[in-house]
């Protein structure tokens, strides 16, 4: 398979509008980056305020390329189900009487849920990517 030349068409596209479209999308990524850091470490109203763009850019992300934002989707879920893995599982971590903790089936059973319901849902949109590419 041949890369095309500049102004060829790919996909119904042509090459410069793809790589324009790539360009804009690591300066989309580079901005949520800064959000993230704005919103951990920033007061509260500011944590609002970046969230907010953060989401708009992800939604951005989203509508523009699909397969991506759906890998990272599953990225996202499987690192969901790794982090809560040990919450509500009950554990020892200091002395017997003070530390112990109980064992939280729903904490358990919710934490699961929701880290596969996001790779399920990074799966539809890749998906959705794969049939918008091919139509």
């Amino acid at each position: 398979m041949t890369v095309p030349a500049r102004g060829q068409r790919m996909f119904g596209l042509t090459v410069s509008k793809v790589v324009r479209d790539y360009f804009k999308l690591v300066a989309v990524l580079a901005i949520i980056a800064v959000g993230f850091y704005v919103a951990l470490y920033g007061p509260r109203y500011v944590f609002v305020a970046a969230g907010f763009v953060v989401a708009l850019l992800l939604f951005w992300v989203r509508y523009r390329h699909r397969i991506f934002y759906g890998a990272i989707e599953i990225l996202a879920g499987i690192f969901t189900l790794w982090q809560q893995y040990p919450t509500g599982r009950g554990s020892f971590s200091g002395w017997f009487a003070e530390a112990f903790q109980r064992y939280d089936w729903h904490v358990v059973f919710l934490t699961t849920l929701a880290g596969v319901h996001i790779v399920v849902r990074g799966l539809d949109n890749i998906s959705q990517g794969w049939e918008r590419l091919w139509k």
